[in-house]
C-alpha cells in the first residue's frame, strides 16, 4: 500500500496529491478557526472559494470550474480525495447521515484531521517549505468564513459573483478560471477599497464579509 508523502507532492506535482494537500490545509484552517468537525458543504464551500480567491492571493486554482447547484457546491474529484484521506486514516468521519439533494438521497457527513497522522503530514508541509502562501491562503479563508453565522456558511455563494450568477441556471457549469479571462469572484474581491492598500488577508476578509452583507439584505 502506497503513503501518502507531502514531499512527493512537491517533487512530482502531481495533481491528486496536490489536492490532498489542500484538503488537509483548509481542514487545519478550519480546526484552528473553530470550524471542525467541518459538515460535507461547508468543507466543500471552502473550497470553492479557495479556488475562485486563489488569484487574490496570487496563487492558481485547483479547479478553474464547477457545476451549479442550488445550495452549496460540490467536487466529485474532491470527495474522492477526501474519501481517500479517510481510508488512509488521514481524515476522521463524524456524523454519519443521509441528506435529501434535489430530490435524491446521499450520505452526508462531516470531517476532521485525524491526530497525530495528519500533524506529521502538516509538519512535514512546513518542512519542505511546500507552498507556504497556500498554508497562509487557506488559513485565512477559514477565519474569515468561521466569523459568519453558522446557518449562512453553505448559503452565501449565492451571492458569489462567480457561483450566484444570474445568467448562469442550475445545472450549467460555473467557469471561472479555464480558458476564460475574467474571474469575477476574484476581482470583486480586488476592487474592493481602491484607496486603500489593502493585504490579500484583508481582501479576502472583506469579500465574504460582503456575501454576508448582500445575503442579509436579501433575507430581510
Amino acid at each position: 500500500m502506497t503513503t501518502f508523502s507531502p514531499a512527493d507532492a512537491v517533487e512530482d506535482r502531481s495533481l491528486d496529491l496536490l489536492r490532498q494537500v489542500r484538503i488537509l490545509l483548509l481542514l487545519s484552517g478550519a480546526a484552528d478557526a473553530g470550524l471542525e468537525p467541518v459538515p460535507l458543504p461547508i468543507l466543500h464551500t471552502l473550497a470553492y472559494l479557495s479556488n475562485a480567491l486563489a488569484p487574490v492571493w496570487s496563487l492558481q486554482p485547483f479547479d478553474g470550474k464547477i457545476l451549479k447547484r442550488r445550495g452549496s457546491p460540490f467536487y466529485p474529484t474532491l470527495q474522492w480525495d477526501v474519501d481517500h484521506l479517510v481510508g488512509k486514516g488521514v481524515i476522521r468521519v463524524h456524523d454519519i447521515r443521509y441528506s435529501e439533494d434535489n430530490g435524491q438521497w446521499r450520505i452526508d457527513a462531516s470531517y476532521s484531521l485525524n491526530e497525530p497522522m495528519a500533524s506529521k503530514i502538516l509538519t512535514t508541509i512546513e518542512e519542505v517549505g511546500y507552498e507556504p502562501r497556500l498554508k497562509s491562503f487557506c488559513a485565512e479563508l477559514a477565519q474569515a468564513v468561521a466569523a459568519l453565522p453558522y446557518d449562512l456558511i453553505s448559503e452565501i455563494l449565492g451571492e458569489d459573483a462567480s457561483y450566484g450568477d444570474p445568467t448562469i441556471e442550475v445545472s450549467n457549469v460555473v467557469n471561472f478560471g479555464e480558458g476564460r479571462s475574467v474571474n469575477f469572484t476574484a476581482n470583486s474581491a480586488e476592487a474592493f477599497r481602491p484607496d486603500l492598500s489593502l493585504t490579500p488577508s484583508e481582501r479576502v476578509h472583506m469579500y465574504v464579509q460582503h456575501l454576508q452583507d448582500r445575503a442579509d439584505r436579501h433575507a430581510s
